[in-house]
């Protein structure tokens, strides 16, 4: 008799959890419908659209060489190789349409609620993490790094949480590998987050050396086995971005304006309050306009009172007593999410601009709402404990009613309540769907553009008045560049006084800009007026841009006027005299150049029309020269001698960063062959 019931309790068990699994992946394919439409296009926000023929001209990750006068970007480089990489090797299979899906997406639906499902043991718990509405939005606003980051965020901080509490004492050494082998991977799509679950893990640590009452030299040698050896190899794997950007200290004076890091910035950033993070609540929910913030919506104040719930519970529960310190380490680890994701707003923002100010590294989280990670992994793992007390005790009162309703039923009941709780909660996303969520199609005005920028092959740039729109085509032999950080302004009066001055058309000439295009608006995000788009501020570019003397209207594509520069320099050109010269130049890649400059004169200056960078070094037989900024954009050096003059233009960090793959090829391999030995070791 016994074992019949226990057979029945195991068999309504799984039936559960179909039923719950059943109605999750229903409540996904709903709220991720419209990504199942692959001829359209997932770009917005910060997602960009790639044209199959671009993608192919791409070659080095850590230069993008299809944007503004040329950008180096070691600190997230990372990300560049799996986008450039991916993206290349998908683009003789597939579209761009799918393989945003394929690279991007879909590993993020499916990782996310995996990852969160193995921490939290969980359905609701995965849901939770996975659909709440701060990855929602960086979803939304096409924050493809973040995103991933974010999804792998449980798998590192489960593989962490077991070295530290000793489970699985077979297999040390394989389950080191793995955690280092995921945290690797985190950190090339963000070492943002990345920084966060090694901070957590820590936090972990140092909690267990006070609950768990081991000696001082037993937690440090723990300590050294579970967090740095894992922590090492996930750099190592990182080596071809992290090691140049060590060596040279690449900072955000390398990657943008320092002001945007400044203390006003920060500022500017702490769009939320303590009553938004705490309830789990992104302050741009949820139209995601950036600076927008919304009021607090009363029902999700619901989130953190179940969340701590537990607490109430706590001493009559089931728990044993590792789970008990789990529950009291993350109610801790949510609260502390939520205080820091509002950033230097009341009450206290004088510590989150202290810890800014001074703690090294901490200028990452310029944007604090990322410490909401720490919250969404809180929530994760509390709430369905609360609904399993919830379910424990209402049950109880039944049986005490003398009912014949069972727990399994109460269990379902709990679950559909809470499921049809959170689509409330969520009910924006499904009834007008924005950014990622809302697909969209390419104009037909902006695939004949297309088509007629990626005529020829020589080397020129395409000024985008005020912004590139994100149709617009560009490639490594035609790079974007905006206006607006052209001329390092977004007024459109100031923009449109730099673009009319005389000197503004020998500046565009000098580098290389032989397109002046003003866009058509179609996704309504470039001519905004108080966060609307305002046909007036469209009309008002265009006929400006037409009144400027020196541009020459080439054509009208639907509502896109294209404008050609005349006499546009070569990338690589010679002044003598003020006069340019043509001379021989060859791109080896985009990090070296040689040049060639026959019967040369010391007075002769060569110009480079990339943006000036201390990364870029001339090299003239075995000696190396710093270029010296030309009209305050580009480039230049001054010929050392008279006569037939060879040069070299390097980039310095291309060497490094090849040193980087070789180092991260090598521990890649080295660690799957200790994966392979041990497990083979220990099935002998």
């Amino acid at each position: 008799m016994t074992q019949a019931i226990e057979k029945e309790h195991r068999g309504e068990m799984k039936r559960g959890a179909w039923f719950q699994r059943m109605f999750i992946i229903s409540f996904l394919l709903v709220l991720f419908h419209q990504s199942f439409y692959l001829s359209k296009t997932l770009s917005a926000g910060d997602w960009p659209y790639f044209y199959l023929d671009a993608i192919r001209s791409f070659s080095l990750p850590y230069y993008q060489e299809y944007w503004g006068l040329g950008q180096t970007r070691l600190l997230f480089s990372g990300l560049e190789t799996y986008v450039q990489s991916g993206a290349q090797l998908l683009s003789h299979v597939v579209s761009w349409e799918v393989s945003e899906r394929l690279l991007w997406l879909f590993p993020f639906i499916v990782i996310s609620f995996l990852s969160a499902h193995r921490l939290t043991r969980s359905s609701i718990g995965a849901l939770i993490y996975s659909t709440n509405t701060y990855i929602l939005m960086l979803v939304s606003g096409g924050q493809m790094g973040i995103s991933m980051a974010y999804a792998l965020a449980p798998f590192v901080v489960l593989s962490w949480l077991r070295l530290i509490d000793g489970e699985e004492q077979r297999g040390q050494s394989r389950n080191i590998a793995m955690t280092g082998i995921v945290l690797g991977v985190q950190l090339l799509f963000d070492p943002r987050i990345a920084f966060l679950t090694t901070v957590i893990a820590c936090s972990y640590l140092l909690y267990s050396f006070f609950t768990a009452k081991t000696s001082l030299v037993a937690s440090l040698i723990r300590g050294l086995r579970t967090i740095v050896v894992p922590g090492a190899i996930g750099l190592i794997l990182n080596s071809f971005w992290f090691l140049p950007l060590l060596l040279f200290r690449v900072g955000p004076s390398d990657h943008g304006d320092p002001a945007s890091f400044s203390g006003d910035a920060l500022a500017f950033f702490s769009l939320s309050d303590f009553s938004h993070s705490i309830s789990l609540l992104h302050p741009n929910w949820p139209e995601n306009l950036f600076g927008k913030v919304y009021f607090l919506q009363p029902e999700f104040l619901v989130l953190p009172l179940l969340a701590f719930l537990p607490l109430v519970f706590f001493q009559n529960s089931k728990l044993d007593t590792n789970e008990k310190h789990r529950v009291i380490f993350f109610s801790v680890l949510g609260l502390l999410g939520a205080f820091l994701a509002k950033g230097v707003s009341d009450p206290f923002g004088s510590i989150y601009r202290f810890l800014y100010d001074v703690v090294p590294g901490f200028i990452m989280f310029r944007d604090p709402t990322k410490f909401l990670l720490f919250t969404s992994l809180s929530y994760a793992i509390l709430l369905p404990l609360s609904l399993r007390f919830i379910t424990e005790r209402a049950t109880a009162e039944l049986r005490r009613l003398k009912t014949n309703i069972t727990i399994h039923f109460v269990q379902r009941l709990v679950f559909v309540v809470f499921l049809l709780f959170w689509a409330v909660l969520l009910r924006n996303a499904f009834i007008n769907p924005v950014g990622v969520f809302k697909t969209r199609s390419i104009t037909e005005s902006y695939k004949i553009l297309a088509d007629l920028l990626s005529e020829g092959d020589s080397f020129s740039r395409v000024l985008w008045v005020p912004t590139h729109q994100r149709f617009g085509y560009f490639s490594a032999n035609l790079p974007a560049l905006s206006a607006s950080e052209f001329f390092q302004t977004s007024s459109p009066a100031a923009m449109m006084q730099a673009l009319s001055d005389p000197d503004t058309i020998s500046l565009l000439q000098e580098s290389a800009v032989k397109y002046v295009i003003v866009p058509e608006d179609t996704e309504g995000e470039i001519f905004l007026s108080d966060r609307k788009y305002s046909p007036e501020l469209f009309s008002y570019y265009k006929e400006q841009v037409a009144s400027i003397e020196g541009l020459q209207k080439r054509l009208t594509i639907g509502q896109i006027d294209v404008y050609e520069v005349p006499d546009v320099r070569e990338h690589i050109y010679l002044l003598r005299n003020g006069i340019p010269v043509t001379v021989n130049w060859q791109k080896k890649s985009p990090s070296h150049y040689f040049v060639s400059i026959p019967d040369g004169k010391r007075a002769d200056v060569v110009v480079f029309s990339e943006g000036f960078s201390r990364f870029w070094k001339v090299k003239h037989g075995n000696e190396y020269f710093a270029f010296t900024p030309y009209r305050g954009k580009l480039s230049s050096f001054g010929l050392p001698k008279d006569g037939d003059v060879k040069l070299e233009f390097e980039q310095i960090l291309s060497p490094f960063v090849q040193i980087g793959f070789i180092v991260s090829g090598v521990i890649l391999l080295s660690v799957f062959l200790l994966l392979v030995f041990t497990r083979r070791k220990e099935m002998i």
